[in-house]
């Protein structure tokens, strides 16, 4: 057999070229097996940090605002308000919630703000545990002027089973404000609803009262030494709603701190019907499907209450200002509570929206007792008393040096009408958690589409006058339980007042 010397090098070459590919092979193999053990190292190293470490780094923010108003000061003073929210507890407070309160009260701040969102979950009712665990939690916190709190959606939920909870150290701020004073300045704290409020409520000498839910506005008059005079009463008014989106109507009963009946147009139904209160307990019928309110339109409305031991009943009506009143009534129900509502006001809702606000949605009210006597008659028909009296949004600016809005979702700050400019100087929120999980160059992974995306989390320059917002990252988690990029925050505010020099 001939020996081929050409073939056995083609062999040998074949053979190394063999172990030079398995040998790449390898390294490859090697090499890809290490990017992938560090890769899942890492992975699982942010994955702990996300869920052990972040979410226990309490960071506390400082925000710097300037007021610049009129002041009886030579020079600047500062006041401190330390902002918290969005814990979402659904257990009582534990060593990390004893830790923010040991942090908020080492800042010695003037007023305490609580955001709202203490709780969470998604029952009827919270564990009343955690209720009375919030409640002893937060009667540790501490400041000068008080703490005051807003509630977020978890707690409008059950809101009768969170308040009674509260500890006599705690104000609910929702449809409130207040006036506290820094020296020579005065400082205006406000709830979202409180931006309405008349600042002074005394049930004893009578005054003026000022209330709000969600976003509808009730300006009201409150007769404090005629209280039993308002308990049987007959309401009639004339009101006009302006657009498919408003929601104007009336409220009966109101008390400072006591929801009485509040009636409005239904701007997705357009029908006038009752909005009940949470705990309300009724029988009959609580709304009127007979007449369809038209944008544009002038209506009448009655509405009659009649105390009874057994039950209140309670009355209304709706009819085109045009046409003769009805003889029926569509709205009759029975109030079934034993502590149903008994002397209070009558209030005026303006519209469902920030932008109702500065406009008039009546024209008259009428207030009488059962046998015709007549209570009140106001006809807005005195400009100046009717804005200093009645409207007048958030208060005059020129009484306070600073106003500052304690809210839980930066959303009440859309479509604020272009009348408030000037008039507010920070507004403080929370409800997004900063996104929880924020990646370099891009922010939060989720945010309600609702929202701008600068709303997320910090300070933004409103397109009103020099109001700022500034909505926290929270210090609880919700959904997922993990932070990255976007650790738990405490919000310390530096609110210097300036005095306005004669060149501004």
């Amino acid at each position: 057999m001939a020996y081929h010397p050409i073939g056995v090098k083609v062999s040998r070459g074949r053979r190394k070229l063999n172990r030079t590919v398995v040998q790449l092979l390898l390294w490859t193999a090697r090499t890809l097996g290490y990017w992938l053990l560090w890769t899942a190292v890492l992975v699982v190293g942010l994955l702990f940090y996300a869920r052990f470490v972040e979410p226990g780094r309490i960071v506390v923010e400082t925000v710097n605002i300037d007021a610049i108003r009129p002041t009886g000061l030579a020079d600047p003073e500062t006041y401190r308000i330390v902002f918290i929210s969005d814990f979402d507890m659904r257990r009582p407070p534990g060593r990390f919630e004893h830790r923010v309160r040991k942090r908020v009260n080492g800042l010695q701040p003037h007023l305490i703000a609580i955001g709202g969102d203490l709780f969470g979950g998604n029952g009827d009712r919270f564990d009343p545990e955690v209720v009375q665990g919030v409640g002893d939690w937060l009667a540790g916190f501490e400041a000068r002027d008080g703490v005051y709190l807003v509630w977020g959606e978890q707690e409008l939920r059950r809101l009768d089973q969170v308040r009674a909870s509260l500890p006599s150290n705690v104000t609910d701020l929702q449809n409130r404000a207040v006036i506290h004073s820094t020296g020579h300045g005065r400082i205006r704290v406000s709830g979202p609803g409180g931006m309405f409020s008349h600042l002074r409520v005394d049930e004893r000498d009578g005054g003026w009262l000022r209330a709000s839910w969600g976003r509808s506005l009730t300006v009201a008059p409150y007769r404090g030494p005629d209280a039993e005079r308002w308990r049987e009463i007959d309401v009639t008014s004339r009101i006009y709603l302006h657009d498919v989106t408003d929601s104007v109507g009336l409220a009966v009963l109101e008390r400072p701190g006591r929801a009485g009946y509040r009636f409005r147009v239904v701007p997705e139904r357009s029908e006038w019907a009752l909005i009940r209160p949470g705990d309300l307990k009724w029988e009959g019928n609580t709304r009127d499907k007979s007449v369809f309110v038209n944008a544009h339109g002038d209506y009448l409305v009655r509405i009659r209450v009649e105390p009874a031991p057994e039950a209140t009943r309670v009355r209304s009506k709706i009819w085109p200002a045009t046409r003769s009143e009805p003889e029926n009534w569509p709205i009759d129900f029975r109030d079934l509570r034993e502590d149903s509502p008994g002397a209070g006001t009558v209030a005026l809702i303006s519209g469902v929206g920030w932008q109702a606000s500065s406009r008039q949605g009546w024209d008259w009210v009428r207030v009488r007792d059962l046998d015709g006597v007549e209570l009140m008659r106001e006809d807005f028909d005195e400009a100046g008393r009717f804005d200093e009296m009645w409207e007048n949004p958030g208060g005059r600016s020129d009484r306070v040096q600073a106003t500052v809005v304690i809210g839980h979702d930066p959303r009440l700050m859309q479509n604020l009408p272009d009348t408030w400019r000037g008039t507010l100087d920070l507004v403080l929120a929370g409800h997004t958690h900063g996104g929880q999980v924020r990646l370099p160059f891009f922010g939060p992974l989720h945010l309600d589409r609702s929202l701008p995306r600068e709303w997320s989390m910090g300070l933004t320059r409103l397109s009103h006058g020099r109001a700022r917002l500034y909505v926290s990252r929270g210090l609880g988690v919700s959904g997922v339980p993990v932070r990255f990029l976007c650790p738990p925050e405490i919000t310390l505010v530096n609110l210097t007042l300036r005095p306005r020099r004669p060149a501004e």
